[in-house]
């Protein structure tokens, strides 16, 4: 059973953190090179919305994804049609999740599902969200590893508690708890979006200076 991160809810995912990282991350200007993967973006999820979720669909989403990362595609353990379908099914199903509600709901099924297509794509949960997040853009949040750096950051005055959504790393069961944190983050803060939460951290973690012990959080947000 996953670890119950309720609690930390409302202490840690409010609008006043909702406004540091806005802050940090506009505060960052990101570098010019990652321009080029949002130039093609809004392309990419206007051709993806306008088309239903098949096998063909799928596997130009899978593509589309890795040509974002320095990373080669290997797609494992899809042997047949049967194997394809059940990969379609979990990435429409995935799609499916609008809120934090449905979250709660269906959590072990999602987490099923996640296992199921992040070991398909590269045995990698970080292409896995890329996928997914074509496909429902406004519902599923990206993890890579700047995000991933950005976040365990912000968080790292709650590190020593070792609570589920403050150490993030790049595995399936974290991601979930992630994705849950961030629906649950939304509805915490009016005129939020999910995409825009996790495009905070991203910005933010490609900070030069993030790893840096010299870097500050902005504790107060200056109007």
């Amino acid at each position: 059973m996953l670890e119950d991160c309720n609690q930390y809810f409302t202490e840690l995912l409010n609008e006043n953190n909702f406004n540091r990282i806005k802050y940090n991350a506009r505060h960052f200007k990101p570098r010019l090179k990652t321009k080029k993967v949002w130039d093609s973006y809004e392309f990419h999820l206007n051709y993806f919305r306008k088309n239903n979720i098949t096998r063909e669909s799928l596997i130009l989403a899978i593509s589309v994804a890795y040509s974002w990362m320095p990373t080669m595609l290997d797609i494992y353990k899809i042997k047949n049609t049967k194997d394809w379908k059940q990969l379609v099914n979990d990435v429409k199903f995935l799609s499916c999740i609008k809120s934090y509600r449905d979250f709660e709901k269906l959590e072990d099924k999602i987490l099923d599902s996640l296992v199921r297509l992040a070991s398909s794509i590269n045995n990698s949960i970080v292409g896995a969200s890329k996928v997914m997040h074509l496909f429902s853009p406004n519902y599923v949040p990206i993890i890579d590893s700047r995000v991933i750096k950005a976040w365990n950051f912000f968080f790292s005055d709650f590190s020593k508690r070792n609570t589920g959504i403050v150490h993030l790393t790049s595995k399936p069961e974290k991601y979930l708890e992630y994705w849950k944190a961030i629906l649950y983050w939304n509805t915490q803060v009016p005129k939020s979006s999910v995409r825009q939460i996790e495009k905070f951290f991203f910005d933010f973690g490609g900070s030069p200076t993030l790893k840096s012990k010299d870097h500050k959080l902005k504790k107060k947000i200056i109007s």
